[in-house]
């Protein structure tokens, strides 16, 4: 796809998105056609589909209402209850290490105090329901049959239970359970055939939502280093700014480049440049705190966004940067002769006078060339 975007860009003489733009533009997009189709579909259904699910309208399209797992989850199980009247729906998620089935998430709409969350029972009988329900991929009424379908309905303190399994790629990924734990109605046979279409849309659903997760992630990282990119970094940085502003916490910003990169390119060649900017990268990830954020801004300029953390930690932080680079610089000496890899810092730290987060990255960069200035290999901090 990335080469048939880019001979048709050519052709053309069109600027299309990235490609990761582009493969997260078409999910959005396969998200829209999904409701849309599932709304059409099951309004006018084929003579092959045994159910007619005209009284389900806001369950079949809730499960396409987002490309986010808990939002699309929240949406079906709201549009379930709305449109069967069960007093309770919860995803259970089969844990093979133990041979059981927990609770994850669920929707109670009676005012008891039975908490479902984190119940778990085990499912190693093979003539129970739920074993049954996985290998056939069908849905099935547990009424108590077995010592283990017994069980479970103790668990969860309900006489009878209606499980449905959702799949991604043929692949049983959840199963979707009700119950009328208050009202105590039996939960009627032809309920399942609706309960499945429902759960087959979920699973599309949910299926769309890993899809996206993982397109966003790529198209948020930078292809060489694996650091965010600059997109990222502003969408980043746009935030922990606000919260800094908002919240009166610390924020401070630390801008790095790597010295004579230009020399490095030119006498041993681009691959070795690339090789440097990957070294450098791997020290910002393996020195920054999980919860701290690092990317690449630019060529060889990297930018690390340290929330909560005020500018003389940050200074202590750049410094260690600037060692450790050093270090790897002196042990690669004999592969790059007559250079040394070193870099230089600038150091900000949000303010009360700063407005926007452009002025904070301008601080960063003034105090970056005053390193560069003042003989590299160095950390300098702005001018407060």
């Amino acid at each position: 796809m990335d080469r048939e975007i880019k001979s048709t860009s050519k052709l053309y003489n069109y600027n299309f998105p990235s490609a990761s733009q582009f493969r997260e533009n078409l999910l959005k997009a396969n998200l829209t056609l999904s409701r849309i189709n599932a709304f059409y579909y099951y309004n006018n259904p084929p003579q092959t589909l045994a159910a007619t699910p005209e009284k389900i309208r806001k369950s079949i399209t809730a499960p396409h209402s987002s490309l986010h797992p808990k939002s699309i989850i929240a949406a079906t199980f709201q549009a379930i209850t709305s449109d069967f009247g069960v007093d309770r729906i919860y995803i259970l998620k089969v844990i093979k290490s133990r041979k059981c089935l927990r609770v994850i998430e669920f929707l109670d709409s009676t005012k008891t105090a039975c908490n479902l969350a984190g119940i778990g029972f085990p499912i190693g009988n093979r003539n129970s329901g739920f074993i049954r329900c996985m290998r056939r991929q069908e849905p099935v009424k547990i009424t108590g049959e077995t010592p283990e379908e017994k069980q479970a309905l103790k668990s969860i303190q309900a006489a009878q239970m209606v499980i449905v399994p959702f799949c991604s790629q043929s692949k049983v990924i959840g199963i979707l359970g009700m119950d009328n734990y208050q009202s105590g109605k039996v939960l009627p046979d032809n309920i399942l055939a609706l309960i499945a279409i429902v759960a087959s849309e979920l699973g599309m659903a949910l299926e769309h939502a890993a899809a996206f997760k993982e397109a966003r992630a790529v198209s948020r990282q930078d292809p060489l280093t694996g650091l965010l990119n600059r997109l990222a970094i502003d969408e980043v940085l746009a935030k922990s700014f606000r919260q800094a502003v908002d919240s009166k916490i610390s924020l401070s910003l630390v801008m790095i480049d790597v010295d004579f990169f230009k020399k490095f390119n030119d006498q041993f060649g681009h691959q070795a440049g690339d090789n440097i900017l990957v070294l450098i990268a791997g020290t910002l990830k393996k020195l920054t705190r999980p919860f701290d954020h690092v990317g690449r801004y630019g060529g060889e300029e990297f930018i690390a966004i340290l929330v909560d953390t005020n500018i003389d930690n940050a200074l202590i932080y750049a410094e260690r940067i600037r060692r450790e680079i050093e270090r790897l610089g002196r042990l690669l000496s004999d592969r790059f002769p007559g250079l040394c890899l070193t870099v230089s810092a600038g150091v900000s730290q949000y303010e009360k006078g700063i407005k926007d987060r452009d002025q904070l990255i301008s601080q960063a960069d003034k105090a970056l060339y005053r390193a560069k200035e003042e003989g590299r290999n160095c950390v300098r901090a702005a001018s407060t």
